[in-house]
């Protein structure tokens, strides 16, 4: 083959054999880093005593499976979630009896608390939810909710008997392991009561907190740490219990 043709064949060949690796590079797919799925967010113990407290008086009063749904999913979610150990949860027990019945029922409501307040936004809710029904006010405490063994509960929606009875047991054992405030803490948070309740207008609730705060006051063993915690507090109670008075005065009914 002449020398000369060969060149001339190698000039045109080289630069279209280029041409097609650039373009095979250009029009291959573009390959993508896969996204791990984010895992699902822990449930909070907080939204889980709410949420069991809200499906147990549902059903209890004629709500169906579809109506507290959201409810459910709640309790279903937290109570399979396996943990290390127990998760903590502060809330207010109020005992209470509906109507003519004696039975005595309970109301359990999540709240946060700091050295100078506490917020009960839950416990509203949970108040507000046994408007409809005649209700009385026995007591209500402070305490520490502790959860329960991680366990897969069988919410069967197309049984009610059997969905409100797993409810029931759950929120029943709930309370079993409830443990009570120290004494100072205790007190203050029945202050804090007192005033949430006296603001709203709940005269036998804000009562039985004053009588509450008062005792656990008198409960704290008074010594060179507490003197003052105790003395402060001792002078905020009887402001709130003569603000109480003034608005809400105390009277016996027959």
């Amino acid at each position: 083959m002449d020398i000369g043709i060969s060149r001339k064949l190698r000039a045109l060949v080289l630069p279209t054999f280029l041409l097609v690796l650039s373009g095979c590079s250009l029009f291959a797919p573009e390959h993508k880093e896969v996204k791990k799925p984010t895992p699902p967010k822990p449930y909070e113990m907080g939204e889980y005593v709410k949420d069991l407290w809200a499906a147990h008086i549902m059903l209890n009063t004629g709500a169906d499976a579809q109506a507290v749904k959201k409810q459910l999913a709640t309790i279903k979610g937290f109570s399979a979630e396996k943990r290390t150990g127990p998760v903590f949860q502060t809330a207010v027990v109020m005992s209470y009896t509906t109507g003519n019945k004696k039975e005595v029922q309970y109301l359990a409501a999540p709240f946060d608390v700091s050295q100078n307040n506490a917020v009960f936004n839950d416990l509203n809710t949970a108040i507000s939810m046994l408007q409809e029904q005649k209700y009385t006010v026995h007591d209500v405490h402070p305490v520490v909710l502790s959860s329960l063994p991680p366990a897969r509960l069988k919410l069967a929606a197309k049984d009610p008997r059997m969905l409100k009875t797993v409810v029931d047991q759950e929120f029943k054992s709930l309370l079993a392991r409830k443990t009570t405030l120290a004494p100072l803490n205790e007190a203050r948070v029945q202050l804090y009561l007192l005033q949430f309740f006296r603001e709203h207008k709940m005269r036998d609730a804000a009562y039985l907190a004053a009588s509450n705060a008062t005792q656990s006051l008198a409960a704290v063993n008074e010594n060179q740490d507490t003197a003052e915690a105790i003395k402060n507090l001792s002078d905020k109670i009887s402001e709130e219990e003569a603000r109480l008075h003034k608005e809400m005065p105390f009277t016996l009914r027959f």
